[in-house]
């Protein structure tokens, strides 16, 4: 389960670098390498058990991953007019290749949550 965990958040790290590769818009370029990075943060915190923490020093997603992270999308929500209908993947081939990296996460939400009731992991890694 942990490995299904950690894989699938890296799976997720792919897509992403698949839709920048895909022409993403420049402002979300800054952005989307950010998280990248934090999504490699989140996989060392989920690769190792929290017993051994303690004596092998991994990048961890820690508290301020989190604000910054709600920051960019409280920024990017003031941006946008209200949302009257769901918006349906595709548009462009970076839009797309985004939705499919949504989803991915999604999955990676639930495996890391089942993972957490199962073992304990990083304080704010379902965060």
């Amino acid at each position: 389960m942990r490995i299904e965990a950690y894989g699938t958040v890296d799976e997720l790290n792919s897509h992403i670098g698949a839709a920048i590769a895909g022409g993403v818009d420049a402002t979300l370029l800054a952005p989307l390498t950010k998280i990248q990075n934090d999504l490699f943060h989140l996989g060392s915190d989920l690769c190792i058990l929290e017993k051994d923490k303690a004596k092998i020093q991994v990048p961890q997603i820690e508290q301020r991953h989190i604000d910054e992270l709600e920051q960019l999308m409280d920024r990017f929500a003031e941006q946008l007019a209200p949302l009257e209908n769901f918006i349906l993947p595709g548009g462009s081939p970076a839009g797309a290749l985004l939705h499919i990296a949504r989803t991915v996460a999604r999955r990676a939400e639930r495996v890391v949550i089942a993972l957490g009731r199962k073992e304990a992991i990083g304080p704010c890694a379902i965060k």
